[in-house]
């Protein structure tokens, strides 16, 4: 019988031990969890790192050779105070419908942006144009198609071809990835030691969100402006220092000179922002601390100057504020995905002393197409455009519907300029040797060009 009460003690005693080994591992858990996960500082430095693992999945999924974007944009204006010259740009905004097109491809470093315009309802065709860069061969073609039927080889501006290397050289191959997760992890963590202690506060705080008052944690970042270049030296110090993320890139001395020269630009700037302040606030809520609102708050020379609210209602609908001076303006945002490569949204905006205006936009992704190119058998450089080719071009533009809008809305100035007729159907230009000499046509092209 003794023995028997010693076994069942014994047997007790492991279960006691077991549960025991349980509640410290669950206390254990929620210390962590209030030190390392509850926090104002805890809650930055878990944003930043879901930033940048939001930059890395875009990178790693996006696994394309050539991409073709388009997005859809027409608005709808609503002014207070109107008159007739107001009704008629306001008529030919809220009627318009643009289309921007780019295409991309990585394996030929070429790029194409086309722009139409049109009107939404009667479906009127505006403009179409369209750039092709050859940034390879350096080479800029220009093509208005409603106006000439050639494809112009324009001159390039200086860097225009540097800046467009830039955009191919980050766009990374399958090979470069693990180098860019390697490098956004290096720059995150960085990042994150610039959220201290000494700039982090809390404190709760009753708030409204679609018209319902919610309790929420506020937990606040502020910095003088100071104190954030004195933090960004010392990121940008210690990325051009850290072999490891110079590693990264092929073209590792251009990688620290563009360090330095933040650097130089962060020294030079020092001293001037002594009484300028910037204050971040990311409402919370629950013991997971969902995200339900940020505002940011920027002062210069200790006043106010704008603050920035925004607030989401639910995954899709989000609500904003803007305060600059003494003016507020209200305003949603509204954005869909239809599916991964397509998205619909709307911006709403409420502007005190103007109106309302609200923005419809469609953006609409193909990845791996074949992108549009230019016919090289239909080129023409243009310092060898004729004074034929001129005149044919200005001839379109004036039967255009482009310049039946721009010459209603700027009340006829097109006609004076062309010295035209009043009768649209007679519209036609004059050309008199004696008064108009072929440059100021060329001149004139180059600029639509």
């Amino acid at each position: 019988m003794e023995e028997e009460v010693k076994q069942k003690k014994s047997k007790s005693k492991g279960i006691i031990a077991i549960i025991a080994v349980i509640l410290l591992v669950l206390i254990a858990g929620v210390i962590y969890y209030f030190l390392a996960y509850i926090g104002t500082e805890a809650l930055y430095k878990r944003i930043i790192g879901k930033t940048v693992n939001s930059y890395q999945k875009s990178i790693i999924e996006n696994d394309y050779n050539s991409l073709d974007t388009t997005v859809g944009l027409n608005v709808e204006v609503s002014p207070k105070e109107t008159n007739e010259d107001i009704e008629k740009i306001v008529d030919l905004l809220n009627s318009l419908r643009l289309e921007l097109n780019t295409q991309i491809d990585k394996e030929q470093e070429s790029m194409n942006v086309k722009l139409n315009a049109s009107t939404v309802n009667e479906n009127d065709n505006i403009l179409n144009a369209e750039v092709f860069m050859d940034v390879k061969d350096e080479k800029v073609y220009v093509h208005l198609k409603d106006f000439f039927d050639k494809y112009i080889e324009a001159e390039a501006t200086d860097g225009t071809f540097e800046n467009l290397k830039d955009v191919f050289e980050n766009m990374y191959t399958k090979e470069q990835k693990n180098s860019v997760k390697k490098s956004s992890d290096i720059i995150g963590n960085e990042i994150k030691g610039i959220i201290k202690e000494e700039y982090c506060s809390s404190e709760k705080q009753e708030i409204t969100i679609d018209g319902k008052k919610v309790n929420a944690t506020k937990n606040t970042i502020s910095m003088t402006v100071e104190q954030l270049i004195n933090e960004l030296l010392t990121v940008f110090n210690n990325l051009k220092n850290n072999e490891q993320f110079i590693n990264c890139y092929q073209d590792k001395k251009k990688v620290k000179d563009i360090l330095n020269q933040y650097i130089e630009e962060l020294e030079y700037d020092k001293g001037l922002y002594e009484d300028d302040s910037i204050r971040i606030s990311v409402y919370s809520t629950g013991l997971l601390q969902k995200v339900v609102k940020v505002d940011v708050e920027m002062q210069e020379d200790n006043q106010e100057i704008a603050i920035i609210e925004v607030a989401k209602k639910d995954e899709e609908n989000f609500e904003f504020k803007i305060k600059v001076e003494d003016q507020t303006i209200l305003g949603t945002i509204q954005a869909t995905k239809k599916d991964k490569n397509f998205v619909t949204g709307s911006i709403k905006i409420d502007i005190p002393k103007f109106g309302k205006v609200i923005l419809n936009i469609d953006v609409n992704n193909k990845f791996d197409t074949t992108i549009d190119a230019v016919d090289t058998n239909n080129v023409i450089k243009e310092n060898e455009i004729t004074q034929e080719d001129a005149m044919e071009i200005l001839e379109k533009f004036q039967d255009s519907k482009l310049y039946e809008i721009v010459n209603e809305t700027s009340g006829g100035m097109l006609d004076m300029f062309f010295n035209s007729s009043n009768n649209p159907s007679d519209r036609g230009l004059v050309f008199e040797e004696e008064e108009v000499l072929l440059n100021d046509y060329e001149e004139y092209v180059n600029s639509l060009t």
